[in-house]
């Protein structure tokens, strides 16, 4: 009895000592997180009354929030967290409506694929092509072939996808499915050729069918936003272009699919109307290329970016009057879309192409953007000129206080050390690498690393 007993208490101390052991090892990480800083380009002082927040993590446990001046980050405070369950963070996915074409994939199974005769598709592709293939192949043997789609379909068959974030529930139904597929009929294209190849067992079992076709990658690429009474969603053109809008009725354009909210269950439930799908705003297909579509944070407009001619178009359109209220030309190379997808806020736009230039936009009082200034965000690296830094990257963390962007950029996938740069009407003002004390503290593996939050890792301002 007096052994257990020892046995317990020397028991009891480990666990407190370990207990101990943690808890000052992070005390001392709290510690010793600091921030240094090297100068680029530029001047440290355009950077001054600017406050960088950053927030790391440990397996979304710990938390150390870290706030700094940009201009001098050696004077860093530290608010540490310890959460007993994990951080969460919102991973709602953003809503959309996909037009889905499976013309890329394979088919596998240990019995006959093709032995439900009633079966006339998969996911579009047309099985028919398959069994007229199979009855030329031996048992044990593999073979090739090739068809032409609008041979099995005059209309393209996608599939449809419909997606809402948030806590809530979308429904659709058959009927719905027809509807859609009634209002938006594509003839198929007579180009689409889909490569197959067949495998059948020793028993003449097709078993195996790998299918590709070189035209489509996909499907039909929508861009989509979403408001409190449906979707709006337009097609940016790129994967299909012959796509023909003759038989859509109002043409290209950008769509509405309307829903009402049912909340007589325990959970807000969506329920699409596909008998109200209409084009509400008719755009010109062969001279309208759609690079985005962005709700603004009024809820009442949205933002649709276009390529015409080769020049890049900011077109703001009310949803209460579906009207024009701006159109504005966008200076730079464009002809392939935005380098790095477009920050849209209230007050500001920044816009990068292909080129490394940006533009940044600044939305006045009476609702209209005027371009207040370009820019390269290419800048060199001195440590290694063939590899240049970027100090606008898909990643950014934006801010714009009228006169000066600010702009945080990761320098790698872990995150947690980033380039700061500030742009003012004469270019480039400023531009550091900024690097985190916890680099180093931490284990060699990523999982046993300090890495920024999953969501708003970074947070800028203006002081």
């Amino acid at each position: 009895m007096k052994k257990s007993l020892a046995v317990f208490f020397l028991l009891l101390v480990c666990a407190a000592a370990l207990i101990w052991a943690s808890t000052v090892g992070i005390g001392r990480a709290e510690e010793q997180v600091t921030i240094t800083s090297q100068t680029l380009a530029g001047d440290p002082a355009a950077a001054s009354g600017i406050t960088v927040t950053e927030r790391t993590t440990l397996k979304n446990h710990l938390l150390w929030e870290t706030c700094f001046a940009a201009d001098n980050p050696s004077g860093a405070s530290t608010d540490f967290s310890f959460f007993s369950s994990e951080l969460q963070f919102d991973s709602s996915p953003e809503p959309h409506i996909e037009f889905m074409l499976y013309l890329n994939g394979g088919i596998g199974s240990n019995s006959d694929i093709l032995a439900d005769a009633s079966e006339d598709s998969y996911c579009g592709f047309p099985l028919s092509f398959a069994r007229a293939l199979a009855a030329e192949t031996a048992p044990g043997e593999t073979k090739k072939g090739s068809c032409v789609l609008a041979d099995y379909y005059e209309y393209l068959p996608y599939n449809l996808d419909y997606l809402m974030g948030g806590e809530y529930t979308l429904v659709y139904t058959e009927e719905l499915e027809q509807q859609v597929r009634d209002f938006f009929r594509f003839k198929t294209p007579s180009d689409l050729v889909i490569d197959l190849e067949l495998t059948k067992d020793n028993a003449g079992n097709t078993v195996n069918i790998d299918y590709s076709c070189d035209s489509v990658n996909s499907g039909l690429q929508t861009v989509c936003t979403a408001t409190e009474d449906g979707f709006y969603f337009t097609f940016l053109l790129d994967a299909l272009d012959e796509l023909s809008f003759d038989e859509v009725p109002g043409g290209f354009g950008i769509y509405h699919l309307s829903w009402t909210l049912d909340k007589s269950d325990s959970s807000d439930i969506y329920l699409l109307q596909g008998d109200q799908l209409a084009n509400i705003y008719p755009l010109d297909a062969q001279n309208c290329k759609v690079l985005d579509l962005v709700l603004l944070s009024d809820g009442q407009t949205l933002c649709l970016f276009t390529l015409e001619e080769g020049v890049c178009w900011l077109n703001l359109i009310s949803l209460e009057t579906t009207s024009l209220i701006q159109r504005l030309a966008i200076d730079g190379n464009y002809a392939d879309g935005f380098g790095v997808d477009p920050w849209v806020d209230e007050d500001f736009i920044l816009l990068c192409d292909w080129e490394n230039s940006f533009s940044l936009l600044e939305r006045g009082d009476d609702g209209q953007y005027t371009i207040v200034f370009s820019g390269n965000r290419r800048l060199e690296n001195p440590a290694d000129p063939e590899q240049p830094i970027f100090l606008i990257g898909y990643d950014s963390t934006v801010a714009f206080d009228g006169q000066r962007l600010v702009i945080i950029t990761p320098q790698d996938s872990r995150g947690i050390n980033f380039w700061l740069g500030v742009f003012d009407q004469n270019g480039l003002a400023y531009a550091g690498s900024y690097k985190h004390s916890q680099t180093v503290f931490s284990n060699t593996t990523y999982s046993d690393s300090c890495v920024p939050i999953a969501q708003d890792a970074f947070s800028l301002e203006f002081v």
